[in-house]
């Protein structure tokens, strides 16, 4: 059915990452892993019948093999005994295996877990479960509030972009962690030269999922990259080319898209930022062919 179709080139490299040093593999060996059952869409634990004829997850099948970099085939029992990891699943809280073993697989959350893990072999669940239960990484934590989120549920959010940001490096110490997540100028209210003024003040959780998306794959930030991204003169309240913003605010929302926009690619130059606001299309009035009639027009922010 499938001798016309093209090669999956992308599948290939996979494969041959993961048995990169290991001479060819045969077919049986690349058939054995392709169709281990908990590799199919919609496999879920004591589902292995009710998944036959399913397709292959391949973006999931990619995952699995990018984490064997180099390690060979996995065996099925390795597989799955990694997906059936009770931390991995839906609703999964710190000490509540019991309550989570009829649930579903956060497949999601899997795959984090995978490209994280990529070319380091398959982690133990304590690893896992050690990672999800950083305090930091708990809703409402805030610095110095390690005791007050006991008890409260992982923010599953931001455990996603902090896994993706550390992707293929492993998994991050709570030092880490919480380094980058008490930086000052993540805080709510925080402006240039007030570090002091912030103090106390809560975390801005979504400024901080924005600069984690934007640096994903590329660990974690040092603060004086953050710092100088945040205090570009060109992303603060009103500012217009040429003109002096010193003393404004930051527009934490047009940071917030500029972050966004950049998402995965890492820092951009103030020249970059620069660049862009300056484009004469984005200028009020603008209209195809009259660059030279707004450029004294003040940027159309919305």
């Amino acid at each position: 059915a499938v001798q016309d179709k093209p090669i999956d080139r992308e599948l290939i490299k996979r494969i041959a990452s993961m048995n990169s040093c290991k001479g060819f593999p045969t077919k049986a060996q690349v058939e054995a892993f392709m169709t281990i059952p908990c590799l199919r869409q919609g496999w879920q634990p004591g589902g292995d019948e009710d998944v036959q004829g399913k397709p292959i997850d391949r973006a999931l099948l990619m995952h699995i093999a990018s984490m064997n970099s180099g390690k060979g085939f996995p065996e099925r029992g390795q597989v799955k005994a990694f997906m059936t990891m009770p931390c991995l699943k839906q609703d999964w809280q710190p000490g509540n295996d019991v309550a989570v073993q009829d649930n579903l697989i956060d497949r999601d959350l899997l795959v984090r877990i995978a490209s994280m893990y990529s070319c380091k072999g398959f982690p133990t669940k304590l690893q896992v479960a050690a990672f999800m239960a950083i305090p930091c990484l708990r809703q409402g934590w805030q610095p110095g509030g390690d005791e007050d989120v006991q008890g409260k549920p992982v923010d599953r959010a931001l455990l996603m972009h902090i896994a993706s940001m550390n992707s293929c490096k492993g998994f991050p110490t709570k030092l880490q962690v919480a380094a980058f997540m008490t930086i000052p100028c993540l805080r709510q209210g925080w402006q240039p030269g007030g570090d002091e003024d912030v103090q106390g003040k809560p975390i801005d959780r979504a400024l901080l999922m924005h600069i984690a998306s934007m640096n994903s794959g590329r660990g974690f930030p040092e603060r004086g990259q953050v710092k100088a991204f945040m205090t570009m003169s060109c992303l603060k309240q009103d500012w217009q080319p040429d003109e002096a913003f010193q003393d404004k605010p930051i527009d934490r929302e047009l940071l917030k898209r500029i972050a966004s926009m950049n998402s995965c690619k890492g820092f951009p130059t103030k020249a970059q930022v620069e660049a862009f606001m300056t484009i004469p299309c984005l200028r009020q009035g603008w209209q195809p062919g009259g660059d030279e009639a707004v450029q004294d027009k003040a940027i159309d922010r919305a």
